[in-house]
């Protein structure tokens, strides 16, 4: 039986966003596959002085952990100051290439690496070198939108890495137009991601019910969800939130995430006295329910790959806005996305906010973000090249049928 190496970036504690939709894309495909499929994470962690120092608590390192019903087995990769002092020299590379190469003979006896993100698309990278066999990456964002751009290095290794991949699964079309800018090799496939049923609109009672039970009863919802991270904008919000409340009173508006921004966007936001709810992280078991209570979903991110919070608010009947970025055009649509260079970005998005919170806009969510399927388009690819028939021959009939 031929076998399939699948490799993720940890650890996976307590999943959402991406490491969740990796999981689903991992449970849907071994729900099909005919080969076997083994699962890897490899994760950089912290040693004590470094935890010391920087006051990070200590990671819990187990050698396995289970998800959806399969086995992954964790590959951990220990950071010290050695490490932190060789890259401020610019010699960081080094320390993590011997882990690489001693974590690359794990895979010798594989038929096929398949990827997730720049760091384990490094090590397949490193496999396919040394023992000749195929991989493919799968490329969520910031890994092509972001990190090529932080040094001549890493462009060059983004570079050798889409170079050298049979395949490069990119979450958007955008994605991919941006990937294009870094490797104009042919060999780039728009593979959506999916959502799970838990994830659909309820009905009218369980809706109120919710909506009493977090207290907004009677009143409008206006959200974000997300990390409060630079890449997310979260410093725009207020400003939103207050175009927003003068033109639409009877409206709360709520907060799901963390991040070093939430301090400032928390002092923010009671400086223009607006009804904010900050909910913190919110269990992934809970955003159905959340999501079920939003009116409106507002994601004004600098950049994004393809945002499946925004898919998973529209399937629970939620409308959604947001910057013109990423793939969240080809979620939520052009007419609802706004220009994030327009002085009157805010207002804009605002505006369209009103709109939605006073007439209820359909918005649907396409068939394409579907997990069976995304698992079909990959399985096939995988099928392809584990025949050596050749990957893209693969996809071209598929999209012919």
């Amino acid at each position: 039986m031929k076998k399939v190496a699948i490799i993720v970036e940890g650890p996976f504690d307590n999943p959402h966003g991406q490491e969740t939709a990796e999981l689903n894309r991992i449970k849907y495909l071994k729900d099909i596959a005919d080969y076997q499929t083994d699962v890897f994470s490899y994760t950089i962690y912290d040693q004590w002085l470094v935890r010391l120092f920087t006051r990070t608590k200590r990671v819990d390192r187990p050698a396995v952990k289970h998800f959806h019903g399969f086995e992954m087995r964790c590959l951990w990769r220990p950071q010290s100051f050695i490490d932190r002092i060789l890259k401020q020299f610019k010699l960081g590379p080094v320390v993590n290439r011997l882990w690489m190469n001693r974590y690359s003979r794990l895979f010798k006896d594989y038929d096929l690496i398949t990827a997730h993100s720049d760091k384990c698309g490094e090590l397949a990278l490193k496999v396919h070198r040394k023992y000749g066999i195929p991989y493919c990456v799968t490329w969520h964002g910031s890994d092509i939108h972001t990190k090529p751009y932080r040094s001549k290095y890493a462009f060059n290794l983004t570079k050798r890495m889409l170079d050298g991949s049979a395949v490069n699964f990119m979450v958007s079309r955008k994605l991919s137009e941006m990937a294009g800018r870094i490797s104009s090799a042919p060999n780039k496939v728009v593979l959506y991601n999916g959502i799970t049923p838990v994830f659909h609109e309820y009905d009218a009672v369980t809706r109120q019910a919710l909506r009493e039970k977090y207290g907004a009863a009677g009143k409008k919802v206006v959200a974000f969800a997300g990390n409060l991270f630079a890449v997310k904008d979260p410093m725009s919000l207020p400003d939103i939130f207050k175009h927003v409340f003068l033109n639409y009173r009877n409206v709360e508006f709520w907060v799901m995430g963390s991040g070093k921004f939430f301090e400032p966007l928390k002092r923010k936001c009671e400086e223009y006295a607006l009804p904010v709810v900050f909910w913190g992280d919110v269990p992934a078991e809970e955003m159905p329910d959340r999501f079920n209570c939003v009116d409106v979903l507002v994601l004004p991110s600098v950049n994004e790959g393809l945002p499946l919070v925004l898919v998973e608010a529209l399937a629970c009947g939620a409308n959604a806005v947001g910057s013109r970025v990423g793939g969240i055009p080809e979620v939520i649509g052009e007419e609802n996305s706004f220009d994030r260079n327009d002085p009157s970005f805010a207002q804009n998005l605002a505006d369209r906010v009103v709109q939605m919170l006073t007439e209820k806009v359909r918005q649907e969510v396409d068939s394409r973000f579907s997990w069976t399927e995304s698992a079909r388009t990959e399985n096939a690819i995988y099928q392809s090249i584990l025949q050596g028939s050749g990957p893209m021959r693969a996809f071209l009939e598929m999209n012919q049928q």
